[in-house]
């Protein structure tokens, strides 16, 4: 009697199983992980917000004016000993002015 030896490897039922598991998973985890991640942005985007907020009120502290203030063109004019060599505060002025009667930067509807 002769005895039969099997070929090494997989059977197409096999792969084909575990295929069929390995897709399962992926949709199973693939929506967990997209939800993560829009958690994770939104968390992200809070506190940048709460940074941006502490840095307005510091600023408003020190200085009594808010950024994009009519009043804050003056200060910023004001104290010249920190604008490079070359640059006047009528510079620093005319470019408050552009800054601010173009709302540059500022968006009310909450798109950038």
């Amino acid at each position: 009697m002769t005895k039969r030896t099997r070929d090494k490897g997989f059977t197409l039922i096999e792969v084909v199983v575990v295929l069929a598991v390995i897709a399962a998973l992926v949709a199973i985890l693939t929506p967990m992980l997209l939800g993560y991640i829009k958690d994770s942005r939104l968390r992200r985007a809070e506190g940048d917000v709460k940074t941006i907020a502490a840095a307005i009120n510091a600023l408003y502290k020190d200085t009594a004016v808010y950024p994009g203030d009519k009043a804050s063109k003056a200060y910023l004019a004001s104290d010249t000993s920190s604008l490079p060599s070359g640059v006047t505060s009528a510079d620093v002025e005319d470019l408050a002015d552009h800054l601010i009667d173009n709302d540059a930067g500022y968006s009310t509807t909450g798109r950038f």
